[in-house]
């Protein structure tokens, strides 16, 4: 049995993911509602790509129909990550530093600046870098992500 719509505002994800767990599909819509804009965000943020970020950000949500589905997008979702840390750590270290400081310190540019000690111009040269090695270096994976997709659309 569901929470009531109007109670699951006031309802935390801790308690929310419990009945998740238990098969409560609108705990997993209120959850993804909650939640999605901001992966998505993140992703886009870091990809500078809106396809891309989309793809992640429908990955990470839950998918409460069907286990075998979120299952395989789980381990491939875990594979992104590792391949996604693999290919920052290959990183010149000041690309990378300049990518941690704007992605996920979420710095302004002149404030990377200041903290590498180099000009905003620099910081932008770094980040585009950056940018352009990462999705060089992940672009291998676009494919398994729309393959997974295109399964769930198929048992749908």
């Amino acid at each position: 049995m569901g929470m009531a719509l109007d109670t699951q505002s006031e309802v935390s994800d801790a308690d929310l993911l419990a009945a998740f767990g238990k098969g409560d599909q609108s705990a997993a819509r209120t959850l993804t509602g909650r939640h999605l804009p901001r992966v998505f965000a993140h992703a886009y943020r870091l990809l500078q790509d809106h396809a891309e970020a989309e793809d992640v950000a429908q990955e990470a949500a839950p998918e409460p129909e069907d286990d075998t589905p979120s299952v395989e997008a789980g381990l491939i979702a875990e594979d992104r990550q590792k391949a996604l840390q693999a290919a920052m750590q290959s990183l010149p270290e000041r690309q990378r530093n300049a990518l941690v400081l704007r992605h996920f310190e979420e710095l302004s540019n002149p404030e990377i600046a200041s903290a590498l000690e180099t000009s905003v111009e620099a910081v932008e040269s770094l980040l585009g870098r950056a940018r352009r090695a990462l999705a060089d270096r992940l672009s291998h994976l676009r494919p398994v992500a729309r393959r997974v997709k295109q399964k769930k659309g198929a048992r749908t």
